[in-house]
């Protein structure tokens, strides 16, 4: 049995059939006697499942301003512990892999976070399904990245932003002998932290799905001086991250990598050649 004492678990969710999964997989294997909570921060107009989980550590807080980024910042400044795992309500993680994560975190330096490595639940793979030239239209999109983005190539972008902010996951085979990454992003759906490092000031101005949160997450906390670690040893479970296909959830995603690109850098000829591309994405 896994005891998880001393760590707040905040979860953001519109009440979806998923939060039951990512609940079931934090308690199996738990101690119960653990001195942990679980946070779940949902929008006042939702409605949590009928037959969610209880528990004496669950506590629901509901809030009138929805938002993932908002709803975030809530759990975090109500979490009491001085360990802090944020996730998403679709994101499977076992009290195993989190304690992992905070013994990992506890031998690094009090300026650091850390997340666990991402695999696709369906078929149990490292959720990296831009590092390789696995098809045609990959192979020309990866080439794009290399010339107009200035990517590094194949394995060597595990866990890297280009200069234009462009973001590759982490590969289980980078680590090579090592057992930790320092990276240059984590993903928000499941990051720990130390309580004293969080940011809890809704930084997403935007409504609807928070597209490129945690890049501009990732960025608060690198100009916060946080080091950002990715652990070998510890796995969560989710649905690979596609890009949007309706028209409408394009142009919010592009107005949000918009965004955050201009937040810690300037215009230029590369970042318009890009903003030309992806506009092409947008219309076909």
């Amino acid at each position: 049995m896994n005891k998880l004492d001393n760590i707040s678990i905040v979860i953001t969710t519109l009440g979806g059939k998923d939060l039951n999964l990512s609940l079931s997989a934090i308690f199996n294997d738990l101690d119960i006697k653990s001195d942990f909570e679980i946070l779940i921060i949902i929008p006042s107009q939702c409605q949590l499942p009928n037959n969610i989980i209880e528990n004496k550590n669950i506590k629901i807080i509901s809030t009138y301003f929805p938002g993932q980024v908002n709803q975030r910042v809530i759990g975090f400044k109500n979490a009491s512990k001085d360990y802090v795992l944020q996730i998403d309500d679709d994101v499977e993680i076992s009290s195993g892999n989190i304690l992992s994560l905070k013994n990992k975190l506890k031998t690094l330096d009090d300026n650091s976070a850390i997340s666990p490595i991402f695999f696709d639940r369906s078929n149990k793979k490292n959720c990296i399904y831009n590092l390789y030239n696995s098809n045609f239209l990959l192979t020309f999109k990866n080439i794009l990245t290399f010339i107009i983005c200035k990517s590094k190539w194949g394995i060597e972008r595990s866990g890297t932003l280009t200069i234009l902010g462009t973001n590759y996951g982490v590969d289980y085979k980078s680590f090579k002998s090592n057992e930790i990454a320092e990276v240059d992003w984590l993903p928000g759906g499941c990051v720990m932290h130390l309580n004293k490092n969080l940011h809890k000031y809704d930084y997403y101005p935007f409504k609807g799905k928070a597209y490129c949160e945690d890049l501009i997450h990732s960025l608060i906390l690198k100009k916060k001086n946080i080091n950002l670690f990715v652990f070998k040893h510890s796995k969560c479970y989710t649905d690979p991250p596609l890009f949007p296909q309706l028209k409408m959830e394009k142009i919010k995603f592009l107005r949000a990598y918009n965004f955050y690109y201009l937040k810690s850098k300037k215009i230029n000829l590369r970042y318009l050649i890009w903003n030309v591309i992806n506009l092409i994405r947008v219309v076909f």
